[in-house]
Formats: C-alpha cells, structure tokens, sequence
C-alpha cells in the first residue's frame, strides 16, 4: 500500500494538523506546496494563535494595512520583541521633552481608549496638564528635545466636570467616568466629604441641587476608587475600615437605575468584598482589569486580587515608591520614583487564574536633576512617563519602539 501524500489530504485535514504548529513551523509548512500554502494562510488558524499568545485581540484596533490575523500576530510580535530585548538605540530610541515650567498634574495619550493602535496621523501624540496652567501637545516620534505645542481641546464631559460644585463635592480628588460614559464618581480622600455617583445624563440637564442629591449613590470613607473595564458598569471603592489601624475594605459593586415615584435612583448590586491591610493611607494605587481583577500598589509593591479577595500574585522589583500605573488588555507598566518604569504582560496559568509576566524595565535619567516618575501612559508602540524636576520643570521621558 502506497504512503498517503500530502496533496491526497483536504483542505480540512490539514487545518486540523496545523493546529498542533506553533507560528514558525506554520510558516514553514506554508512552502511546501501550494495546498500546504493555502492552508497555512488559514485566517483561523492564525486568530487562534492570536488568542493563544494574547489574553485579548481584535482586528478591528488596528491600525491601516493590518488586514489579517497573520499580519496582526506578526505585527505585535515583532513589537514584543524590540521591546522586550530593550537595547536603546537599537530597540528604542528614549527622548526627553521640556516645556512646561511647573509640575505635570495631567497625563494621557490623544487617542482611542478603546483602540491601543488608534494614533493621529500615524503618530503618538500626548497631552500634558501642569500647574504652569498650560495645557501641551507632545509628538512622541520627534526626534531630539521639544517644546511642545500649546492647544485647545474640546475635552467630552466638560460639563459634567464644572457642575460638580452642584454636588458639594469640594474638592475634588478624583474623578472617575465608567467604561460606558453612563456614571461618573466625583470624591474627595477627606474622611469628611462623602464620594458621590452619579448620572452623567443628571450632569448634563442642568438639574438642580435636590434633584442631584437624589440621583446619586453615596459612599462614606471611600478615598480611591476604579473601574472594571470590561464590565462596563462595575466599580471598585476603597473605604476605611472602622477597626483600628489601617484596613481597608475593597468593595465592588455593578451599578444599576431604577425609577420610583418619578423619580431615578443609583443602586450599587456588591459583588466582591474583601478587606485589605498595609502600612499607611498615603500613595495607595488602585486599577482595575477585565472584569474581575483588581490591581493594588502600595510603597514599593504591587499586587493583584480578585474581586473576592483572592490574592492572584505580588510583585516587589521597585526599590523606591510605585507613583503610577497604567493598565491595558495586553500589559501593565509601573512607575517609580527610584527613576525607573516596570513592563509587565498579562498571562492566563494553566489553572486560569491571571497573572503578570515581567519582562523589562527602563531607566529615567539620574537622581542628580530628577526625583523619580510621577505618573506613565502607553500605546501599542511607546511609554511616555512624566518626571519630577528638582527644578520644579518636569520633563517627559518618552521611550519610542522601533517597528
């Protein structure tokens, strides 16, 4: 009996046997004949490679000519890959970007949220706040120190901002919109001033104070607080617990409307509650990812939690304070004030549990002109911390991967 050659397999059988392939072997078997070839171009095959090496994918948050699986898994990989080996120079290129004349309070990519390779006109592009009361501009691929540029912005939700005073909410020490734009939480870290949630439709008709106080949901003690991205209306609170010392208790609640007597009500369903205890109230980070994890960052620590309070991992590689996070479906970085940036990845283990990977980290210069990172964002392609100045002039540190 003769052996069974390939071209004698259908187009089925050997998308079944590709399966087993990881991506180089898949490219491999592509040039073996032109079945093998049309095979291996399988856009399934490759979407599951996709899901296989990433938590989350999605070929509509891509930029122009990414039109496939294939082009998309070997688009971000070879992004992981300049990033991770990390060589400056020949992997990235680090700029240092001067302007504003006072501390940077304010820090965030102009694009998509919701789309990490959403840039404008093909480049990253931030915004800065600083007490110099200046709002900049910032081109993350120019080369060599600028000055960015001074702008107007038409910033979504303006209005809901300054009708907060409406609230008696004063003053503000954060303020939080949810995933679907439908909540916003206004609070202050003052014991004395409750933190509020509210409708931002409420915001936007101009109601009166009553009328606010009632469509609201109120939350004593609540010093920080975050949102679960992927549950679009699910809240993560931080509050004081009545025990002496310094617990915690970390509540999340999904929040939901309900009409009685004409009248609209904010209702907080609790779903997750577990109580939490370090040294200290100052410099706590809280960040939420997917649905049920929760990120914590105390001194030099970080660790995650599920939203029962099940501690998932922690992580201690910062030899000086943690003073900003910034989460994404595909990673986590950390900054420090010892003048370095944390990368992390997400990763499921066998047992499904989340986890983080650690794959690199990047120096800000010298303590001799800078105190340490106060705050960093990323895109697909560049981190971008903010850095304190002994000066008092905080400069930007970008960090620009090469594709």
């Amino acid at each position: 009996m003769e052996p069974l050659h390939a071209g004698a397999l259908t187009q089925d059988c050997l998308i079944h046997i590709f399966t087993f392939l990881e991506a180089a072997e898949l490219s491999r078997a592509a040039r073996v004949s032109e079945a093998w070839n049309d095979a291996a171009e399988s856009s399934w095959l490759w979407r599951k490679l996709c899901l296989v090496r990433w938590i989350f994918c999605s070929l509509s948050n891509v930029e122009d000519g990414i039109n496939s699986w294939k082009k998309y898994y070997i688009h971000r990989s070879k992004i992981e890959q300049h990033m991770a080996s990390g060589c400056g120079g020949a992997d990235y290129t680090c700029t240092t970007f001067r302007g504003h004349r006072g501390r940077i309070t304010g820090l965030q990519y102009w694009s998509n949220p919701d789309n990490p390779f959403d840039t404008m006109n093909g480049k990253s592009v931030v915004c800065t706040t600083s007490t110099d009361c200046t709002l900049r501009a910032w081109s993350i691929q120019e080369v060599g120190t600028g000055e960015g540029t001074l702008i107007t912005l038409t910033i979504p939700h303006l209005n809901q901002i300054s009708r907060l005073s409406l609230i008696d909410v004063n003053p503000v020490d954060f303020l939080l919109l949810s995933p679907d734009h439908k909540y916003a939480i206004a609070g202050s870290k003052s014991n004395e001033i409750p933190t509020k949630v509210l409708r931002t439709e409420c915001l936007m008709d101009g109601l009166d104070d009553d009328r606010l106080a009632t469509d609201s949901l109120q939350i004593n003690s609540c010093f920080t607080a975050c949102w679960l991205p992927k549950a679009s209306s699910r809240v993560v609170t931080m509050t004081k617990t009545n025990a002496v010392g310094f617990q915690k208790s970390i509540i999340t609640f999904d929040l939901m409307c309900q009409t009685r007597k004409n009248k609209i009500e904010i209702q907080g369903k609790q779903v997750g509650n577990f109580t939490y205890e370090d040294a200290g109230w100052n410099d706590i980070l809280l960040e939420g990812h997917g649905i049920n994890t929760i990120i914590i960052a105390h001194n030099t620590e970080m660790k995650l939690f599920s939203i029962d309070g099940v501690q998932l991992a922690r992580y201690h590689e910062h030899k000086n304070t943690i003073s900003g996070i910034s989460v994404d479906p595909f990673r986590v970085v950390t900054a420090s004030m010892d003048l370095s940036l944390r990368v992390y990845t997400w990763k499921r283990q066998p047992n499904r549990c989340l986890s983080l990977e650690s794959n690199y980290h990047l120096l800000g210069g010298s303590h001799m002109r800078s105190r340490g990172f106060t705050n960093v964002v990323f895109d697909h392609g560049s981190i971008v911390g903010s850095v304190q100045a002994h000066d008092g002039k905080d400069v930007l540190k970008a960090y620009n991967f090469n594709v």
